[in-house]
Parts: structure tokens; C-alpha cells; sequence
């Protein structure tokens, strides 16, 4: 039998103050990658943190095993801005 479970709201920032010392690298660690990668249906390879992209640093770096491409991951845990975008599309 399956037993039901309630829902609830938490503020992420409780649970991770810092967006790139704690939320990224929580991302990061391979069982939770690998539930990002199944959940977009890409397979995520050589993950990398923090990594330097000229004079900006990308979140989450992956290689992309379907077709040898790359996957940036920019994780935000505030309200989307267009800094972050900015960087990305950079």
C-alpha cells in the first residue's frame, strides 16, 4: 500500500544559505545530477562546479553524451534578474 505524504513549503535559503557554496555543489553530487539528467532526459557527463568562463564563472559545466555538446546549468535560488541571464547568454 502507498502511503501519502503532505507537501510543504520551505524557503530553499534555509536550507542553503549560499547559491554557489551550498545549492550548486548539492546540485552537483552524482544522485542529484542524475535526477536533473533524468528529468530532462540528457545525460550529464564530467560535471564541473564553478568553472571559469573568462571573467565569469558558469554554476554547473556538463558534457552532453547524445551528441558530444556542452550543458551550462546557471541555478538561481532568488528571483530570476537579468544579471544572471546576461552571464549566460555571455
Amino acid at each position: 500500500m502507498t502511503k501519502l505524504s503532505k507537501i510543504l513549503k520551505v524557503n530553499p535559503r534555509e536550507i542553503w544559505a549560499h547559491e554557489a557554496h551550498d545549492f550548486t555543489k548539492w546540485l552537483a553530487i552524482d544522485e542529484n545530477i542524475a535526477l536533473l539528467s533524468e528529468e530532462l532526459q540528457i545525460q550529464f557527463e564530467n560535471v564541473s562546479v564553478e568553472s571559469s568562463a573568462g571573467r565569469y564563472f558558469v554554476d554547473i559545466v556538463a558534457d552532453v553524451a547524445e551528441n558530444s555538446g556542452k550543458a551550462i546549468i546557471e541555478n538561481q535560488l532568488d528571483i530570476t534578474n537579468h544579471k544572471h541571464l546576461g552571464q549566460l547568454i555571455t
